[in-house]
């Protein structure tokens, strides 16, 4: 799932050249949000993930118009949103000092 997830990702930022107007950025959330709906994304998750970067991406327009590679500021972008949808920054695993399970040794029990 992920894996194509990432092609289909590939494939839409494969299609932003040069100066990206007002509707690129909407047929681009728009392949966004298909893409995580052809992956199983639930729709409201869909639509929020694709609106907030659509409005991050507008809030951002001159930004991304002045840069070298307006696609990179939109991967940013996407990314950004990716992980807070996905929980946030990298957490770090802590392991508990005595952990909670017990083990039983079938082979004394007597029946």
């Amino acid at each position: 799932m992920f894996q194509a997830l990432g092609q289909r990702f590939s494939s839409i930022f494969s299609g932003l050249r040069g100066k990206v107007s007002e509707s690129d950025l909407k047929s681009f959330t728009a392949q966004i949000k298909d893409a995580l709906l052809e992956s199983d994304v639930a729709l409201s998750v869909a639509e929020s993930f694709s609106d907030r970067v659509y409005k991050k991406s507008q809030d951002r327009s001159d930004e991304i118009n002045k840069s070298t590679n307006p696609a990179q500021k939109i991967f940013e972008i996407v990314n950004s949103e990716l992980t807070q949808i996905l929980g946030g920054s990298a957490r770090r695993v802590r392991f508990a000092k005595t952990p909670n399970c017990h083990f039983v040794n079938r082979s004394t029990r007597s029946w």
